[in-house]
C-alpha cells in the first residue's frame, strides 16, 4: 500500500457464498490496485472494502470497493467494461472485462460501477448470491 493511502476491509455480512477464490481473488485485486492508482499520489488516499447482506431475506451478498481518489469521468463511465477500453497507459483494458465476466458468467452475480465522480472516487459493486443447502451439497457432489 502506498505510503499515506489507508486501505481498510469490513466484513459486515452474516451470509456465506460459493465462489472460486482463485477467480474472485483476481476479481477483488483488480479493483483494489484500480482503487490505489486512483488514489496514489494523493494526501490522504483511503481504500475500502465493504461486505455486507444486501437485503434482509435476499440472499445476496454485496461486496463494495471505494476508493476516495480521482473518480472516473462521466464520458468514461459506460465504456470502462468494454474490452480494450483503458484511462492507463500502457494498460490494455481487459481488468474490468474480465472481472465482469467472472462475476456474472461464472458466479451467477453482477458487477457494476455504483458511483463515481470527478475527484471524489468511485465505487464498484459486486453483488453474488449466497450459499444454500442445494448449492452446497452439489459442491460436495463435484469435489
Amino acid at each position: 500500500v502506498p505510503e499515506g493511502v489507508e486501505l481498510e476491509a469490513v466484513t459486515e455480512s452474516r451470509l456465506e457464498v460459493m465462489v472460486n477464490p482463485v477467480l474472485m481473488g483476481w476479481v477483488l485485486e483488480n479493483l483494489v490496485k484500480n482503487a490505489l492508482a486512483a488514489v496514489t499520489g494523493q494526501v490522504t488516499g483511503a481504500v475500502t472494502i465493504l461486505t455486507r447482506d444486501l437485503h434482509e431475506g435476499s440472499g445476496v451478498v454485496e461486496i463494495s470497493v471505494s476508493d476516495n481518489g480521482r473518480g472516473i469521468p462521466f464520458r468514461d463511465q459506460s465504456r470502462i467494461f468494454q474490452a480494450g477500453f483503458t484511462t492507463k497507459r500502457g494498460g490494455w483494458g481487459l481488468g474490468l472485462t474480465l472481472s465482469r465476466r467472472i462475476v456474472e458468467e461464472y458466479h451467477g452475480g453482477s458487477i457494476r460501477l455504483g458511483s463515481s465522480s470527478p475527484g471524489r472516487g468511485a465505487t464498484f459493486l459486486i453483488r453474488i448470491p449466497a450459499a444454500t443447502e442445494k448449492n452446497e451439497q452439489a459442491d460436495d457432489t463435484l469435489g
